[in-house]
């Protein structure tokens, strides 16, 4: 492959489409644009929104391939992926995409994730399973072994690794859970601190719900209590509500997968820094340690693990 030739990384979810232009040699991101989710396309087909953002770099830019993932292959989506059951080696899914061509341009969608989870209910991932392939890329022999992972967001996902292979998953509703409360109830003003290394009201939750983890929803009004009696400020009650969900989170994550198993390797934290450093300071008070991996660009970098992985199998298709 020519230094100068292109491929085109997406991570298309329900709400936001984000594009990158990486080169198809070095992986580096030339160029990013975003555009609507999939359940934001006002009436126009998954195609049409696509080759509308992408045509003015296929017109500057050789690209050979659109590489995507998340939502669109759902059957909300532009094509039904099927999900890939777990456990499975990690690599199996930059084998299992499904791959079409539309305009000339070969597109390849990857599949999502899913299993029975540790609590015996199922359980999907669609997005994610990229930024899981993205760590992989860095990852130790050790890490590789035997980790547990998380990636917060509106869905949290935890993630057993073991030899290699994706073995469990479960998702909790964190993120939708304090924005629906924020949004709609009393017990807290729709406001987020971006830092709680100084938040005193944070801690405080951890620690309640780690106590007494029977207890949430009875800790969930004590946030707007607190707030009438004059103990908490508006941004403490904010820190509150946060540090009792991602508490119960945490808790529920130690209980699935052991806290001997969440101190064997540092947890990996992929996503938004203000969420990954909450999570790192809810995993201390169990004396987990983290390290915190920031989602810009991991979305790219998976994808074209993706890619990189076609190369290797298939190199006649992209030598040039």
């Amino acid at each position: 492959m020519a230094d100068d030739t292109y491929i085109i990384a997406g991570m298309w979810g329900t709400t936001n489409l984000t594009l990158s232009l990486v080169n198809s040699v070095s992986g580096a991101v030339k160029a990013e644009k975003v555009g609507p989710g999939i359940s934001r396309l006002s009436g126009r087909s998954p195609e049409d929104v696509l080759f509308s953002i992408i045509d003015p770099w296929t017109s500057q830019h050789e690209v050979l391939t659109v590489q995507l993932s998340g939502m669109v292959g759902s059957t909300l989506g532009w094509v039904d992926v099927p999900y890939l059951k777990c456990p499975l080696d990690i690599r199996d899914v930059s084998a299992s995409t499904l791959d079409f061509t539309k305009r000339g341009m070969p597109i390849s969608i990857v599949p999502g994730l899913s299993c029975e989870n540790p609590f015996g209910h199922p359980d999907v991932m669609r997005g994610e399973e990229t930024e899981l392939l993205s760590w992989t890329a860095s990852a130790t022999d050790e890490q590789m072994k035997n980790s547990v992972l998380c990636i917060p967001g509106t869905h949290a996902k935890w993630v057993q690794v073991k030899d290699a292979r994706i073995t469990s998953f479960f998702t909790s509703v964190v993120g939708e859970v304090y924005q629906v409360i924020a949004a709609n109830g009393v017990l807290a003003k729709p406001h987020y601190q971006k830092s709680v290394k100084s938040s005193v009201a944070f801690f405080r939750a951890v620690k309640d719900i780690s106590a007494q983890p029977e207890n949430l929803m009875n800790l969930l009004f004590t946030t707007r209590a607190n707030t009438v009696v004059g103990r908490f400020t508006d941004a403490d009650a904010t820190d509150y509500l946060s540090g009792l969900l991602i508490g119960a989170d945490v808790n529920a994550a130690i209980k699935c997968f052991g806290l001997d198993a969440m101190k064997r390797n540092p947890v990996p934290l992929i996503g938004a820094s203000y969420l990954t450093e909450r999570y790192k300071q809810g995993l201390s008070h169990w004396g987990v340690s983290a390290e915190t991996i920031n989602a810009a660009e991991i979305g790219a970098k998976g994808l074209f693990s993706v890619f990189q992985s076609k190369v290797h199998a298939h190199p006649l298709e992209f030598a040039q």
